[in-house]
C-alpha cells in the first residue's frame, strides 16, 4: 500500500459517516449543514472570528470514524496529497500547508509557533520528535495505529504494512511489527494501558501487534494545544545517555534453522566512552569496565549454537509458533515490585503505576511498571527482569551505566522453558544497583 499511495497524485478522504459507504457528506445533499461551528481568537487584545478553522479541524477529524479505524492511518500518512471531507467541509492537506474554505497557512511557518493550529494526525514530512531518535518517526506512528479500532484482529499488522515497508531504512525488516535494527530498544516500547491486557494469540507477547490496546481504556481528550504528544517510547528519556541494543538475538526460521538477526556490536559504545574520556566528561581514573560487563552478562557461550539447536529439538509440537520465539542470552535478576499502586489514576485500581525497588524496604524506586491490580495481587513480591539495552550517562551528577529493562513472566504454555514479556521498566537503573541487590545471572531467554 505504500506504494500505492506515495505514487497516487491525490488521496481523497471521506471522514463522514459511520462506514465506507456514508459518501462526501453534505456534498450530496441539496441543502449545507446550517450549523457551522465557528472559532474565536484573541490576538493582541482583539477577538476575531472563524467559521472554520485549523482548530476546529482537529476537533472534527479527531471524533471521526474514519479516525478511530485502523486501515485508515495509512492512507492519511502516506499520500503526498489529500483531500478531506469532514461532513461540515473540506480541508486538503500536503507536505506544504493545510488549506481549507477560509484559511490556507503554510506549515514551515506556523506549525512550531502554533503547534495546535495542525491536525492530530502525524506524517512522514514532519519531522521526528521521538525520544528514540534511531527510530525516527515509527514510534510516534506506532502509538497512533494502536489505538486504533480494526473489524478483524489478525489485520494488526496487515494495516500497518504499508507504513513499516516505508521505513525499512530505518528500523530494518521489521519482525513481527518491532524494528530488527536495534532490536533491544525495540522491545521497550509501552503504551499507557496496563498488563494484562486482551492478548492476540497468534502474534508474540514481545510485540504491540500481540495485544489490543483499545477499548479497556476510555479514550482521553485530545489535547489540541499540543495534538502530537504520544510516543510508544516516551517513557525511555534517552536525552541524557547514549543508549544502545547489546544483545545478540536470534530466530527459527521456516525450515527450522536458527538464524542470528542481530549480534551485538559493542565497538560504538567503546568509541562513545573514549571520547567521553578525552573531553573530559568521564575521568580516566574512572573508567567504565564495559568490556567486562558486556562479556559477563549479554555475551553468548561459546557452544550458543548447540545449546539453541538442543532447546529446538526439545520444543513441543503443540506449543507456540516457533516463529514467536527470539533468543538472547542477557543479564536475569528480581527486583521487589510494590503491592499497593502510585495514585495516578484515581479511583480505578486496575489501572495503576507500581513502584519497583531494589530492596522490599528501600525508600526510594528505581521506576515504575504498569500492572493490573488484580494481577499483582497474585504474583510474588519479587520479580523476574532482564536486560534489553545499555546505557552511558555523562553529566555532572551521574558517569556510570544504565540499564534498560523488561519484567518478564514463565509461560506455562511451553517446554521447554519461554518467558512472555510483560511490561518496560519506566526509567533505567544504574549497573551498580542492579548487580549489588538484584542479584543477576546470565540466562538464556526464550520470549514468545
Amino acid at each position: 500500500m505504500d506504494a500505492v499511495y506515495n505514487l497516487s497524485f491525490l488521496t481523497i478522504v471521506a471522514a463522514a459517516g459511520d462506514n465506507a459507504n456514508a459518501g462526501l457528506s453534505p456534498y450530496k445533499c441539496l441543502r449545507l449543514n446550517p450549523n457551522v461551528p465557528f472559532h474565536v481568537e484573541t490576538i493582541s487584545g482583539n477577538n476575531f472570528v472563524t467559521s472554520l478553522s485549523p482548530k476546529i479541524a482537529a476537533e472534527v477529524i479527531t471524533k471521526s470514524k474514519w479516525a478511530t479505524r485502523g486501515w485508515t492511518l495509512q492512507e492519511y500518512v502516506l499520500s503526498k496529497r489529500a483531500v478531506v471531507f469532514t461532513g461540515q467541509y473540506v480541508f486538503f492537506r500536503c507536505e506544504e500547508g493545510l488549506w481549507a474554505e477560509d484559511f490556507g497557512l503554510n506549515l514551515s511557518s506556523f506549525s512550531d509557533s502554533w503547534p495546535g493550529w495542525d491536525l492530530p494526525l502525524y506524517r512522514f514530512s514532519q519531522a521526528s520528535k521521538s525520544v528514540l531518535r534511531h527510530y525516527g518517526n515509527y514510534p510516534l506512528l506506532v502509538a497512533q495505529y494502536v489505538r486504533r479500532d480494526l473489524t478483524k484482529e489478525g489485520d494488526v499488522l496487515n494495516a500497518f504494512l504499508g507504513i513499516l515497508s516505508r521505513l525499512e531504512d530505518v528500523i530494518g525488516t521489521h519482525f513481527w511489527g518491532l524494528p530488527s535494527k536495534q532490536f533491544g530498544s525495540a522491545l521497550l516500547w509501552s503504551t499507557d494501558m496496563s498488563f494484562p491486557i486482551k492478548r492476540i494469540s497468534s502474534f508474540p507477547s514481545w510485540s504491540w501487534a500481540g495485544w489490543i490496546h483499545t477499548s479497556t481504556v476510555p479514550r482521553q481528550p485530545v489535547n489540541y494545544e499540543r495534538p502530537i504528544q504520544d510516543d510508544m517510547y516516551m517513557h525511555q528519556e534517552y536525552d541524557s545517555w547514549h543508549i544502545r541494543s547489546l544483545l545478540t538475538c536470534y530466530k527459527i526460521e521456516d525450515d527450522g534453522k536458527i538464524q542470528c538477526f542481530e549480534k551485538a556490536d559493542i565497538d560504538p559504545f567503546i568509541s562513545i566512552r573514549n571520547r567521553a574520556i578525552q573531553n573530559g566528561k568521564i575521568p580516566s581514573s574512572s573508567v567504565l569496565s564495559i568490556n567486562r560487563t558486556i562479556n559477563k552478562h549479554l555475551t553468548p557461550p561459546y557452544n550458543h549454537e548447540d545449546i539453541l539447536n538442543l532447546y529446538v529439538s526439545a520444543k513441543e509440537r503443540s506449543g507456540p509458533l516457533a516463529s514467536h520465539y527470539v533468543f538472547s542470552w542477557t543479564s536475569c535478576g528480581t527486583l521487589y515490585v510494590d503491592r499497593r499502586p502510585k495514585d495516578d489514576r484515581g479511583d480505578d485500581l486496575r489501572i495503576k503505576k507500581f513502584a519497583v525497588r531494589t530492596e522490599p524496604n528501600s525508600s526510594f524506586p528505581v521506576g515504575f511498571v504498569r500492572l493490573d491490580y488484580e494481577w499483582r495481587e497474585k504474583q510474588p513480591d519479587m520479580l523476574e527482569f532482564a536486560v534489553t539495552t545499555v546505557g552511558l550517562v555523562f553529566d555532572f551528577l551521574h558517569r556510570h551505566i544504565n540499564l534498560g529493562l523488561v519484567l518478564i513472566t514463565s509461560s506455562c504454555d511451553s517446554m521447554p522453558k519461554a518467558y512472555t514479556r510483560v511490561t518496560v521498566l519506566e526509567a533505567r537503573i544504574d549497573q551498580e544497583s542492579w548487580v549489588n541487590s538484584a542479584r543477576p545471572e546470565q540466562r538464556l531467554v526464550a520470549l514468545i
